[in-house]
């Protein structure tokens, strides 16, 4: 007898588990019917199916075309993988992956149908589905037995046993589907002891059974059982029970081995005329199902039987026997051939692959090298950088207190020069305030007297409160923007120059603004500045306006001042004590100071570094 079920069975129940449960979007619609092969293609490629969807009917165009048009069917599988993988559909990829496995199976291209087999398991594991899991062990268990891997085999039917007995629900029907091919292994080969225990486990099983092939199967297992045990009258009774079952439910095959099994123990017995009818009956049910082995050995059955009743017709029963064992052996040949090729292969790539891993161990020491010397490269250029930073680091905290130290003592040098500004000019005018005020209170003198006394008294005072704001608000500057000295500088024009009667032209360059100079060339700018106009308050004879500008020439921050007196000045008579002063100011920070006296007027142009 062969194995239980065939493996188009498998295959196709695998599908239909698959797509009892497909997608949620379509879980409330019935599975469609099967289509014309006209239409296979317009179906599977029809507009507005959702792709899971498409998956499935492009695995179902496939079953439809497997055995009718078995050259058509692997390019719908292809286009089901490619769809699945694209979606990331891991039930559709698995579905695809054993349609693969089949056909290869089939074509006896063993060791290709073995890797679709490891990847149907594997994506069966990933998607959670451990149905699909266990018939693909069962299918690679199926393959191994039949290429002569008996231990791979039997390990891959225990594993399936394993997973359908764990599953939730329990699958009943693959868990005895599983048992009794693994005790028909063990019968086919008289090995009695372990074949005994999984055929008694199938039978207590049956009752939470709905396949109706699992009952015929477990009948016929436990007959062969009671023969070998001696007890002839319960195999009969348990043939004869899988005969009616197998003939109610049109499984041929089945009832043939049954019919079979009859007609053999009934010849042991030199009862002929019931093995006759048994061995012609098993016959008519072989050939009606398509299976040369059962039809070889029921003729083998028929012969033998005609022969113990010494019927003529034995001789041409033989013939055809012969005729049907040649076929048979044709046949064994050629799967003889494919699974010896399959072996080669087999272990052709065991080779390869040992080759491979051999390989890849010596790539992976070699990236290990590589790996080691670069960690230590990058150690030492690690420890260089780190060593650099602290030397930069060092070196940058040195520069940052020197820098501060000399900060220190430029701010130090601004406020001594300061400090002298206000003890000297301040102090003078305070001294003229406390002079003339004695003065007044002293001498008596005319109205007209004491009131020229009064206004130079005032005059003085002014004089002196502006003198001590300016140098107020050069301490308090700390800011080296040139905007709020510009200001100031605006300020300070308006409150000398209308009284004396001069009108002011003021402007500062859009380069000049942008500027940020130090304090000390804010400082002396501002100093120069009031010395000019200090000037020409008092020395520019007929004049009307001063025009100030403010510019970058040269990199330089310059401060031109110039009036427009009617006549030509000369440094002598335009305050030169004051000039020397501004000169000797803008050479210490690096500048410069010019005169312009070739045209009507007096100019100063006072340049300090920017």
């Amino acid at each position: 007898m062969v194995l239980l079920l065939p493996r188009w069975f498998l295959l196709w129940f695998g599908l239909l588990l698959a797509l009892a449960r497909p997608a949620v979007a379509q879980s409330t619609t019935k599975a469609p019917r099967p289509f014309p092969f006209d239409s296979l293609r317009a179906t599977v490629q029809q507009p507005g199916l959702p792709d899971t969807v498409r998956v499935y009917r492009a695995l179902e165009a496939y079953q439809a075309l497997i055995y009718a048009r078995p050259d058509s069917a692997p390019r719908y599988v292809a286009q089901a993988l490619a769809l699945a993988k694209r979606i990331g559909f891991l039930r559709g990829q698995a579905n695809a992956y054993g349609a693969l496995a089949g056909l290869d199976y089939q074509a006896h291209r063993y060791a290709n149908a073995q890797r679709y087999y490891q990847l149907e398991m594997q994506t069966a594991r990933r998607a959670r589905l451990p149905l699909m899991e266990a018939t693909t062990y069962a299918s690679m268990a199926d393959m191994a037995l039949n290429t002569g891997n008996v231990a791979l085999g039997l390990r891959y039917y225990g594993q399936a046993r394993t997973i359908f007995a764990q599953a939730r629900p329990r699958s009943y029907n693959y868990e005895v589907w599983t048992l009794c091919n693994m005790a028909e292994y063990y019968l086919k080969h008289r090995q009695m002891t372990p074949a005994v225990p999984l055929v008694r486990q199938a039978a207590a099983l049956l009752s939470h059974c709905t396949w109706p092939e699992l009952p015929v199967a477990t009948a016929i297992n436990l007959g062969q059982v009671q023969a070998h045990q001696h007890q002839p009258d319960s195999a009969v009774s348990q043939w004869k029970r899988a005969a009616r079952l197998a003939l109610a439910a049109h499984l041929d095959q089945l009832a043939a081995q049954a019919h079979g099994l009859l007609g053999r123990l009934y010849l042991s017995q030199h009862r002929p005329a019931p093995a006759l009818a048994e061995a012609r009956l098993a016959l008519a049910l072989a050939r009606r199902s398509h299976s040369t082995a059962d039809e070889a050995t029921n003729v083998a059955l028929l012969a033998q039987a005609m022969h113990a009743q010494r019927q003529p017709a034995a001789f041409d029963t033989l013939q055809r026997l012969l005729v049907l064992r040649d076929t048979l052996h044709a046949q064994e040949n050629a799967a003889a051939l494919s699974q010896a090729q399959a072996r080669f292969h087999d272990n052709e790539q065991q080779a390869r692959i040992r080759n491979l891993e051999q390989d890849k161990r010596l790539n992976e020491q070699a990236i290990e090298l590589a790996r080691l010397r670069y960690r230590q490269q990058v150690g030492g250029l690690s420890a260089l950088v780190l060593l650099a930073l602290a030397l930069g680091g060092g070196l940058f905290w040195q520069y940052r207190r020197r820098a501060a130290k000399r900060q220190a003592a430029r701010e130090m040098t601004l406020r001594s020069r300061l400090a002298a500004d206000l003890h000297n000019d301040v102090g003078s005018l305070l001294s003229q305030i406390s002079q003339q005020s004695d003065l007044l209170r002293e001498a008596k003198a005319e109205p007209a007297q004491t009131l020229a006394r009064l206004t130079r008294l005032s005059e003085t005072s002014r004089r002196a409160a502006r003198q001590m704001a300016d140098v107020v608000w050069s301490l308090r500057t700390t800011s080296a923007e040139l905007p709020e000295v510009v200001e100031h500088m605006r300020e300070h024009a308006h409150e000398v120059l209308p009284p004396a009667g001069l009108s002011i032209d003021f402007g500062v360059s859009d380069e000049a603004a942008a500027l940020r100079p130090s304090v000390a060339v804010c400082q002396t700018l501002y100093l120069n500045y009031k010395e000019a106009l200090h000037n020409v308050v008092k020395h520019a004879r007929g004049a009307t306006q001063v025009t100030v500008r403010l510019t970058l020439q040269a990199g330089q921050l310059c401060l031109s001042v110039h009036d427009n007196a009617p006549t030509k000045a000369s440094a002598t008579s335009r305050g030169g004590l004051g000039l020397a002063n501004m000169r000797q100011r803008s050479e210490a920070l690096g500048g410069t100071l010019r005169l312009e006296t070739e045209t009507p007027g007096f100019g100063v142009v006072s340049c300090l570094p920017g």
